[in-house]
């Protein structure tokens, strides 16, 4: 799932006015507070599709870091709906390892000066 969503982002596997379509209609996504974007900063930019069925409950899609770089990220999840903050602690995870990268690379950079 990764693969397809980073070929999507980066132009591969749709024409521009598809996938700028596809795009816009997974940032409306509002099935999803509870998942992806439940525990992230408020303002953060997310696109994603939920999906609940039979006992999975899952999210895809991307978080754009403050930096402007975005993450495509997958997570599926067995239980239900139960398993919502177990999907938002997943994501503020990742969130949170590619914030610290972004500053650490920022802050190394400028100690280069």
């Amino acid at each position: 799932m990764v693969t397809l969503l980073n070929k999507l982002d980066n132009g591969t596997v749709l024409a521009p006015p598809s996938r700028t379509f596809l795009l816009e209609l997974m940032g409306r996504c509002a099935t999803g507070n509870r998942r992806i974007r439940s525990l992230l900063p408020a303002g953060t930019l997310v696109e994603d599709k939920t999906g609940t069925l039979d006992g999975v409950t899952n999210d895809v899609g991307f978080i754009t870091m403050p930096d402007g770089r975005r993450v495509a990220l997958a997570v599926f999840a067995r239980g239900g709906r139960d398993r919502q903050p177990g999907i938002a602690e997943v994501s503020r995870i990742i969130y949170d390892r590619f914030a610290d990268s972004a500053q650490n690379a920022l802050t190394f950079s400028m100690r280069m000066r």
